[in-house]
């Protein structure tokens, strides 16, 4: 009969030989799209417009139709409280250099913007 302590060895080693081919295999990978999507994300929450402002000026924005009450309530009534901290014109954010707040696209001249 065989010492247990080999038979306990060779056990070892074989599954350390198994693991080592199992790591070795290779990984498949997909190939990336010829062309991106230009679709809008199918994780992206429907929203519903709520306005913080008055009929006669309005003051629109928008949060998650997914949120339940009580925090759907908790959060118009957060935005409602402090909707004197947010800008809907220029002329609403007094002193603001317009650098700051203008986008631009350098395009070389002669050339198109791409999408």
């Amino acid at each position: 009969m065989q010492d247990p302590a080999i038979n306990m060895a060779k056990f070892t080693h074989e599954s350390i030989e198994d693991q080592e081919e199992e790591e070795l295999q290779e990984e498949v990978l997909d190939f990336a799209p010829a062309s991106l999507d230009d679709s809008l994300p199918e994780v992206e929450d429907p929203l519903r417009e709520i306005n913080l402002g008055t009929e006669e000026d309005p003051r629109p924005t928008f949060i998650s139709a997914l949120l339940k009450e009580p925090l759907k309530s908790e959060l118009i009534a957060l935005l409602q409280e402090f909707r004197d901290c947010f800008a809907w014109y220029y002329h609403e954010m007094p002193g603001l250099d317009r650098e700051l707040v203008e986008h631009k696209l350098p395009i070389k001249e002669g050339y198109l913007p791409v999408k």
